[in-house]
């Protein structure tokens, strides 16, 4: 059989193993791959980390074990790393180009051309702690991130955890007032007189 080396292969090339190609590496070969895949995901982690605002990428990897690597890993553990390390490069907002692509097709989404970062990143704080709470209101990613900037453009409190508790009083209200509306129309057609 011969031996999987990692010479002359680009970082598209090993990150995008086959599932036969990644279950047939041994622990060697498989921790040859993940310190290669390593050492660019961490150059890219670097450049996110000096950008004011934080990618989603570099969140999810912050939030999912930091800096990558393969040293001193089982081979369980290098299959996992290599996981992470392939959802971290397949992710767009992984380059600063990424990102800053991401960024405009955002406003341009919410139909703003400029924006103000202070809101923004509110915005997205308030969108990440409200996963699931929006969707009876706002169908659509876009719809509920168009709402939310406007309703934290609206609202500049200073505290995030009053933004985040306002917002769902808001939404709460919103929902009741749906409620009492769809209840009446339901019994309107039910009463209705032909």
């Amino acid at each position: 059989m011969r031996k999987f080396s990692v010479k002359g292969k680009s970082t598209k090339q090993l990150s995008d193993l086959s599932l036969g190609e990644f279950s047939r590496l041994t622990r060697s070969e498989l921790s040859q791959v993940v310190s290669r895949l390593s050492s660019t995901a961490n150059k890219r982690l670097k450049t996110l980390e000096q950008m004011e605002v934080p990618s989603p990428a570099l969140r999810s990897v912050q939030k999912s074990g930091g800096r990558f690597g393969a040293k001193g890993k089982s081979l369980s553990e290098l299959r996992s790393e290599y996981m992470r390390l392939r959802r971290f490069l397949g992710a767009k907002t992984s380059t600063k180009r990424g990102f800053i692509k991401v960024e405009k097709e955002f406003m341009k989404r919410i139909g703003r051309t400029e924006i103000d970062e202070e809101v923004r990143k509110k915005m997205w704080q308030v969108y990440n702690n409200m996963e699931g709470a929006i969707e009876p209101f706002v169908k659509g990613s876009e719809a509920k991130q168009a709402y939310l900037y406007d309703y934290v453009e609206q609202n500049k409190y200073d505290d995030l955890e009053e933004l985040i508790e306002k917002v769902r009083i808001d939404l709460g209200m919103e929902y009741e007032k749906r409620g009492r509306v769809s209840a009446a129309d339901e019994m309107a057609e039910y009463f209705t007189i032909s």
